[in-house]
């Protein structure tokens, strides 16, 4: 994806982890405090970026998100990190790029709504929204670039406030959404990019495969996956630049 304007590409990560490495990569960095918010600006990898920590959960990244575009109008968002694998055949270190999020905890069923639909489109079928297909193909292309022998994949990623380490839970949510990866921010970072016309895209690295052993594994692989996720975050930066 070549850039033909100035603004800058926005990054969003809940955890320190997650960020760490693009902060230290901004040159010119600048940080910008707001709502008690760090947003750092600078040059990464010769493309424009703004970085942010947004915090762990739906409501963080929405807040987060929203103060990002009123303040710095993003030319597109990329919400990177980590995440369980839900899907058949993924591994840990594997990369999952979204082409649609849903918030798997959205709950009006009593109503007759499906799971995960926000009063937003067909109430039979959970609310889907589609992350940019050009930020898509150029993400792909940065994670093969980034770690040719890992594993990549596209499809749904699910999002809620809950750490999904229970396999029953993992099987409802491959049914219900199709989902490949479970996390929780991604999805309302989707909505609200969506809803302020902003193009996104949501970029996981499978830390744990959400079961019973996703605990230690998270703990385990945490540093490691995180770091995956912003060397694909560089590689697609500098693919970018103008």
């Amino acid at each position: 994806m070549k850039q033909t304007h100035t603004a800058p590409a926005a990054f969003i990560g809940a955890m320190e982890t997650e960020v760490r490495l693009l902060i230290a990569a901004l040159e010119n960095c600048e940080k910008v405090t707001l709502h008690g918010v760090d947003f750092y600006t600078g040059i990464l990898e010769g493309t424009p970026a703004v970085v942010v920590r947004c915090g762990i959960g739906k409501v963080n990244a929405a807040i987060t998100t929203q103060t990002l575009i009123d303040r710095f109008a993003p030319g597109c968002i990329v919400n990177t990190g980590i995440a369980g694998g839900v899907g058949a055949g993924l591994a840990v270190g594997d990369v999952v790029i979204g082409t649609k999020l849903a918030e798997h905890d959205f709950d009006l069923t009593p109503l007759g709504y499906a799971k995960g639909n926000v009063c937003e489109g067909d109430k039979t079928k959970p609310t889907f929204f589609e992350g940019d297909a050009a930020l898509i193909d150029s993400l792909v292309s940065a994670a093969k670039t980034a770690a040719p022998d890992r594993g990549v994949k596209t499809g749904v990623i699910v999002s809620g406030d809950v750490f999904v380490a229970d396999r029953a839970l993992k099987k409802k949510l491959a049914e219900d959404f199709g989902a490949l990866a479970a996390e929780m921010e991604g999805a309302s970072v989707a909505h609200t990019a969506a809803h302020a016309g902003v193009p996104f895209a949501v970029l996981r690295v499978i830390s744990d495969l959400a079961d019973g052993s996703a605990s230690d594994s998270f703990t385990d692989f945490e540093e490691e996956t995180a770091a995956h996720s912003s060397a694909v975050i560089r590689a697609f930066a500098k693919a970018a630049r103008i």
